[in-house]
């Protein structure tokens, strides 16, 4: 199943810092343009789809890490 291009949006920013933290803040304010509560359960669905659709087993994410309260960061080579 592809990327939507929120997904793809969040992709792309954590490729450019892969291996660093991405606070939560930076790509809510890069993807959505904002920081609200809203934004914020939308950037855990939107992780949640990357991870459905990338990581070889979901439930346990070895690419898409969370930092919870903090951020994200992406593990590949």
């Amino acid at each position: 199943m592809p990327l939507t291009a929120t997904e793809w949006h969040l992709v792309e920013i954590l490729v450019r810092h892969r291996g660093g933290l991405v606070p939560d803040g930076q790509l809510l304010q890069g993807v959505w343009g904002s920081s609200s509560e809203a934004e914020a359960r939308c950037l855990r669905r939107s992780m949640a789809g990357i991870r459905g659709k990338l990581e070889p087993d979901p439930a346990c994410p070895s690419d898409f890490l969370s930092e919870p309260g903090l951020g994200y960061r992406l593990m590949v080579a």
